[in-house]
């Protein structure tokens, strides 16, 4: 699936939506809940953020847009991203290793506790029953 960018007139209006300070907030960026980071924004050092990818459904509209200062904001939430993906790959990884030992160890096990071919034997009537004809 092919990366969508914002186009250029929308990243001016993030731009302008900004004020020239930094819209990073949040722990995904390495702040507080609620706290954002408010640094002023240089030229050429800012990045233009997706807040939900486009994979997760988000769209290129200004809405779905955020404006962060390169340094912390993105260095951070780049690293954080790494790290999550990687503890996601591996917990997926063991989920599926898990899922494939329960399945063959299903079948290596018999599905009743009658061995294959053998028939339950009807034996009748106990016999201490004894039946006797009365005269």
């Amino acid at each position: 699936m092919n990366r969508k960018e914002f186009t250029p007139k929308t990243k001016q209006l993030m731009l302008e939506r900004s004020g020239g300070f930094c819209e990073a907030h949040g722990h995904r960026y390495g702040l507080l809940h609620g706290m954002r980071c408010n640094k002023p924004l240089i030229k050429g050092q800012y990045h233009f953020e997706h807040i939900y990818d486009s994979a997760l459904g988000g769209g290129n509209e200004i809405e779905n847009g955020l404006v962060i200062c390169a340094k912390p904001c993105h260095e951070f939430k780049t690293n954080y991203t790494k790290k999550e993906t990687k503890r996601s790959k591996s917990l997926q990884r063991k989920r599926l290793e898990n899922q494939c030992a329960e399945r063959k160890s299903m079948r290596d096990k018999p599905k009743s506790k009658w061995p294959k071919g053998r028939k339950i034997q009807n034996r009748g009537f106990p016999k201490w029953i004894k039946y006797t004809k009365s005269t």
